[in-house]
């Protein structure tokens, strides 16, 4: 340590400086603690410490190398147990037994008693033996020494690897079509091979596996699992080719019973009672059909799987969705009855990692169909090409599709797209992307789809199904429904471009916080018992109005999808609606219509009403010209608008005035205005087209610099109470006029 301390510069002669040099050079060298401290103050490491250092460092690395080392060993044992518990598995699979109790591979000797030819032992070398053809059962072995006289013969550990590696049929357990002869460059015709690989993983229950070939199929490849032991399609990112091809799945079709109900089922019920449950199991699918119908010629269709059997009585899971009884055909004016049936279905399939690429001159095929099983899983797949369907799933109990994108379904190219004449002679028109129907129940879960003219489509007799992240773009319809389908939700999705959702067909719908950008039309909910539309987002740019809004085409429900007592409704809650200029909600056709929450942004709503219309706690930003615009009818009984606000101002077509809410029509009905703010404009204009009683309620509405109503000559309002304005009436008049208040607008 240096006692001078002077803090001359290095290269000093001072002998003071020199003193402490040779001073710290003692204590570098010598001293045993770790550091010591130059004539600058700088602490540095002495050599005992550079010592302890280095030791510790190396006891690091040696620790650190002896720990890999361990791990590295582990693993190679791992590994080793791994393939010896996978052989061991392959000797099982490929139909081999040992000769010990339970099938035990025994070690070669005297007195070994062979009883089957598929029975093996090991000899020292750890090669597997088993008997000829040829030789009598059973057989006891001398311990003369192998092959005892040709009496054995050598299965051949490395042969039987081989042909595990290689997947060859009857011996590996997975089965590749490399095994069959495939060539997997997606130019040679792999049809007879690829079939051949999926017959044999059906039969058998080991794995198919793709290996990453390219696989091309010009044919239709049927693959008849009835009675089949569970299958996994496994195409380790293989491509497959329809090529004119197409690969289904199914099973037998046969009903084992038809029969008839005993009583009928109301909603929510969970049994059924019936004429005869011969043979019927759990685990059956029951299909009923009704000759009432959904749309006026589709019959009415129910799948349920059986739970459990008690004498005549059939539990199902879940419950009847709607009541099923014969007075629904006698009111729809229909002949006929009521059918119960029961099918078996093939156990479960997986069909995952891969690609389809459809090649389809006539645009008629279903790339991929799946049926008829007690649960079809579809996973990591990827469908292109123009063609009828691209994943067809009908006829299951259980479906589930997650990571699958469909792309090119329909569509022609550039900016073409698709057409929308469904007769047009190049058949792309009728593009699908993934149809279920006629299964009890389907997720569908993280889909992309793009360029095709229905996304996702659910059909006839799907029971429930329920679509959670799609991302949809450029589809004539993202999402859609036929004349069928039960009960159907989507969630957590977005359709960009194309036109929005056809929905026509489907008895319950439920839209929930799904975004639709830039689409030329919304919705069609035609023949929908039950509409909600709950916290989603419509959003054009400013100026690209629909062409049509939140619309409904056919008529009302049929008999057949109706419980007794049932009240049809149409909800739209909490939505966001941005440029969508005249937004039409078509609530006629149902028995009660909310409008509840939600932001509109430059645009109006066209409403036309139910028997029950309900319009509170909307809020409008710079709408147009009329801001809720009330179309009535004879049928419209009671109609409440409450709460509701418009921020203006908005410049109006020439010659137009705005206002918050506006009726027309010929009706009876009871009509509330209640607690709603405009900025701008009058609160209540009747139209001269309004045909009706005088408007029963104006109160606690306020217009900040607009008439409080306005009508034609002779309108009147029955009551108007606790208004706030800035002008009150022109021409209508109020018989109870009281607590009304003006603005002091300056």
């Amino acid at each position: 340590m240096s006692r001078n301390n002077t803090g001359n510069p290095i290269g000093s002669g001072d002998p003071r400086d020199r003193e402490d040099n040779s001073k710290n050079l003692d204590e570098a060298v010598n001293k045993s603690g770790s550091t010591w401290t130059d004539r600058f103050g700088v602490t540095r490491k002495t050599m005992a410490g550079q010592e302890s250092e280095f030791n510790a460092a190396q006891s690091a690395r040696a620790m650190a190398f002896s720990s890999e080392q361990s791990f590295r060993e582990s693993q190679f044992d791992v590994a080793q147990i791994d393939r010896q518990l996978r052989f061991n598995a392959f000797i099982a699979a490929s139909g081999y037994n040992g000769t010990g109790a339970g099938g035990a591979i025994e070690d070669y000797a005297a007195g070994i008693t062979i009883t089957e030819y598929n029975q093996i032992i090991r000899d020292s070398a750890g090669e597997f033996w088993r008997l000829t053809g040829s030789t009598p059962l059973p057989y006891t072995t001398t311990g003369a020494g192998l092959p005892e006289g040709g009496t054995l013969v050598s299965v051949g550990d490395a042969v039987l690897r081989q042909e595990m590696a290689l997947g060859v049929a009857n011996y590996g357990v997975f089965v590749s079509p490399f095994g069959f002869g495939a060539v997997g460059d997606g130019i040679a015709d792999d049809s007879d091979a690829f079939e051949a690989a999926l017959n044999q993983a059906s039969q058998t229950g080991r794995p198919f596996r793709g290996d990453g070939g390219r696989y091309r199929i010009t044919r239709g490849i049927g693959i008849n699992r009835t009675n089949h032991p569970p299958m996994l399609v496994d195409l380790g990112g293989a491509e497959v080719i329809c090529d004119d091809g197409a690969i289904s799945f199914g099973g037998d079709s046969a009903y084992h019973l038809t029969t008839t109900f005993s009583s009928y089922p109301a909603r929510g019920d969970a049994k059924l009672t019936l004429a005869s449950t011969a043979g019927v199991a759990p685990g059956d699918m029951c299909y009923i059909e009704s000759a009432a119908t959904y749309d006026g010629t589709i019959p009415v269709m129910h799948y349920y799987i059986v739970n459990e059997v008690d004498g005549n009585d059939v539990y199902i899971e879940g419950a009847v969705i709607c009541d099923i009884n014969e007075q629904q055909i006698i009111d729809e004016g229909k002949a006929g009855g009521i059918s119960v049936n029961f099918y078996k279905l093939q156990k479960e399939i997986i069909i995952c990692n891969g690609s389809f690429v459809a090649i389809d001159p006539n645009g008629l095929r279903t790339t991929l169909l799946v049926a008829r099983h007690s649960r079809a899983v579809t996973a990591n797949l990827s469908f292109s090409g123009h063609t009828r369907n691209q994943m067809y799933l009908q006829y299951c109990g259980y479906t589930v599709s997650s990571n699958i994108k469909v792309h090119d379904f329909g569509y022609i190219d550039k900016n073409q797209g698709y057409t929308a004449n469904p007769n047009a002679p190049d058949n792309l028109s009728f593009g699908y992307g993934i149809i279920v129907a006629r299964n009890y129940h389907s997720l569908i879960t993280n889909v992309q789809a793009g360029r095709g003219w229905h996304a996702v489509d659910a059909s006839r007799g799907q029971m429930h199904v329920i679509y959670d992240n799609l991302h949809i773009g450029r589809n004539a319809w993202g999402f859609s429904t036929h004349p069928g389908p039960w009960n159907v939700r989507y969630q957590n999705s977005t359709i960009v471009g194309g036109i929005g959702a056809q929905l026509s067909g489907g008895v319950y719908i439920t839209l929930f916080n799904c975004t639709f950008r830039d689409i030329g039309q919304n919705i069609n909910y035609g023949d929908c018992a039950e509409f909600s539309l709950l916290n989603c987002r419509f959003e054009n740019k400013d100026g690209s109005a629909l062409t049509t809004g939140l619309y409904r085409s056919g008529g009302p429900q049929p008999p057949g999808v109706l419980s007794v007592g049932q009240e049809r409704k149409l909800i739209i809650k909490d939505c966001y609606f941005a440029n969508m200029g005249s937004l039409a909600i078509a609530g006629y056709f149902f028995d009660t219509l909310i409008l509840d929450g939600n932001v509109d942004q430059n645009g109006l709503w066209d409403v036309y009403c139910a028997p029950k219309t309900i319009v509170t706690n909307n809020k409008f930003i710079r709408p147009i010209n009329y801001t809720i615009r009330l179309r009535l009818y004879p049928e419209t009984e009671r109609v409440l608008v409450e709460g509701n606000r418009s921020m203006g101002p908005r410049s109006s077509p020439s010659g137009t005035i705005q206002r918050l809410v506006s009726v027309q029509g010929t009706t009876n009905a009871r009509i509330m205005i209640t607690k709603n703010f405009t900025e701008i404009g009058a609160v209540l204009t009747v139209e001269t087209s309004y045909s009706g009683p005088p408007i029963y309620l104006l109160a606690d509405n306020t217009t900040a610099t607009g008439r409080l109503a306005e009508g034609p000559v002779g309108s009147t309002i029955l009551n108007s109470i606790g208004n706030r304005y800035a002008l009150k009436y022109y021409q209508i008049t109020a018989t109870n006029d009281v607590d009304n208040v003006a603005l002091v607008t300056s």
